[in-house]
């Protein structure tokens, strides 16, 4: 089978799974490009207390700590995502550190967790306005209202174009019945002018790589799914919501394989068909 259009944006999140190794982060790129991601993204905060303060979660100050990615690291990943054709987006969580990243990043992301944090919102005004585009996940039933009073009025119509909403479920790994992928296509579960979702951020378990050609059935034109490594630690708290290298390729296959059986809009009969027009009930036949 042969894809000649992709018109499904594929982002591998690598999170935390780099365990914070230089080493692993750039192996990484490597990985993603030959899994099939378009999208490499990685996660960025500052500051430990910050978070641990903003979240209000100091049970996971080990966590924030152990895997806090030094600044330093950005521009090499980011040149090293260039060079191997792949987009490279980031994540951030702390107002201040928006603009570090938007340095170096293609595409930002926004979190379920700060979807509906103002400040944070605010803070992306000025680079999306500068040409980055953003995504905001709604998870735990996260509405586009904050962002639209905070962030979109800030915007002009095209830096507007530029900002998507991706349906998700923050919950990791996210069991089958939580996946909710209606929300995608169902707009009426959202309140009137919002802007339609444009993708879906998938916490499915690992093993489930059916998961993102449904969200691209369900209409998704952009995908993200955790990708670690082969040998990333097991205690990570990305491993278990997180593909491994053959999983996420087959993932990445069978979006394709969705995007192929969906096709093109058309008019008429597709040519495959043509053989059996002949053989049709109750059409008149032309006569040559």
């Amino acid at each position: 089978m042969t894809v000649t259009t992709r018109p499904t944006l594929v982002i591998a999140e690598i999170g935390s799974c780099h365990d914070r190794s230089l080493t692993a982060a750039l192996n990484a790129v490597d990985v993603a490009k030959g899994a099939g991601a378009d999208v490499i993204k990685y996660q960025f905060w500052s500051s430990v207390d910050r978070m641990v303060q903003r979240r209000n979660a100091e049970a996971y100050r080990g966590v924030y700590e152990r895997y806090k990615m030094p600044s330093d690291w950005l521009p090499s990943l980011a040149e090293c995502a260039r060079d191997r054709g792949l987009i490279f987006a980031c994540s951030s969580y702390l107002p201040e550190d928006v603009w570090r990243v938007a340095e170096h990043a293609t595409i930002l992301k926004v979190s379920s967790f700060e979807s509906q944090d103002r400040e944070l919102l605010v803070a992306h005004i000025g680079p999306v306005a500068a040409g980055r585009r953003l995504l905001i996940s709604l998870g735990m039933d996260g509405r586009q209202t904050i962002a639209n009073e905070w962030l979109m009025r800030g915007l002009d119509e095209s830096a507007r174009s530029r900002v998507d909403f991706l349906a998700c479920t923050s919950a990791y790994p996210a069991p089958t019945s939580g996946l909710m992928l209606h929300r995608i296509r169902d707009m009426s579960c959202w309140g009137r002018g919002e802007k339609p979702l444009a993708g879906y951020s998938d916490h499915s378990w690992p093993e489930q790589t059916w998961t993102g050609a449904l969200a691209v059935a369900c209409g998704a034109r952009i995908i993200e799914r955790h990708l670690r490594l082969d040998d990333t630690d097991r205690h990570n708290p990305d491993y278990n919501h997180s593909s491994s290298p053959a999983q996420f390729g087959e993932y990445v296959q069978h979006i394709r394989y969705a995007e192929y059986a969906i096709g093109e809009p058309q008019v008429g009969p597709h040519r495959c068909e043509e053989p059996m027009l002949a053989y049709r009930a109750g059409v008149e036949k032309v006569q040559s």
